[in-house]
């Protein structure tokens, strides 16, 4: 559920993991969160992920990264996301505020997300970052996001950028799929990022 510091490698999950309750803001398919600064190489996740309601952090890899200075590596995710609300990725549901330094080298992806509606910030990589000196590089995604109705701040890489993300790098990324309909949207629709201030 929670890795607070130290590393994991060449390890994998396979399975589908089915919430069953709306009190829990965090779920990952591989890790839950990270809480303290931790090294994530080699490692895969295959399988579906489903949440019944409102769940504020979602994602097949990792839920909630809050942790400066962490590298994920060499890594990656494949399957479906359902009913998913907000700040939901494939791989990274959001990099909190006050975590710099969090770099993800090499993480690929292969999904369809089926959001629930009135909610913001998804992406085929990370749905939010809120931090500043974040890393995403060399990173493949491929994938339908299933807008059907009103959700803001969609994109195959990286849903949302606050305003604290400054430095943000993004290189050497691609995402190929179909991305619902833009007039389903609030606001922001892109391949590669929705929303960065």
């Amino acid at each position: 559920g929670k890795l607070d510091g130290g590393s994991l490698s060449d390890c994998s999950f396979e399975g589908n993991v089915e919430l069953t309750t709306d009190q829990t803001r965090v779920v990952g398919g591989f890790l839950g969160s990270i809480r303290s600064t931790s090294t994530v190489k080699n490692c895969s996740q295959k399988g579906n992920l489903s949440t019944p309601a409102k769940v504020r952090y979602a994602s097949l890899f990792v839920g909630h990264i809050a942790a400066k200075q962490t590298l994920l590596q060499n890594c990656s995710a494949e399957g479906n996301l359902v009913n998913v609300y907000e700040n939901s990725g494939v791989f990274c549901g959001t990099v909190a505020k006050n975590v710099p330094g969090v770099v993800f080298d090499n993480c690929d992806t292969k999904f369809s997300i089926t959001p629930i509606s009135g909610g913001n910030n998804l992406g085929g990589l990370i749905g939010a970052v809120e931090s500043a000196d974040i890393v995403i590089k060399n990173c493949d995604t491929r994938g339908d996001i299933r807008v059907t109705a009103k959700h803001g701040n969609v994109a195959g890489i990286l849903g949302y950028g606050s305003a604290n993300s400054a430095n943000l790098l993004i290189e050497k990324c691609s995402y190929e799929g179909y991305m619902g309909n833009a007039s389903h949207n609030q606001s922001f629709y892109s391949g590669i990022v929705g929303d960065v201030r």
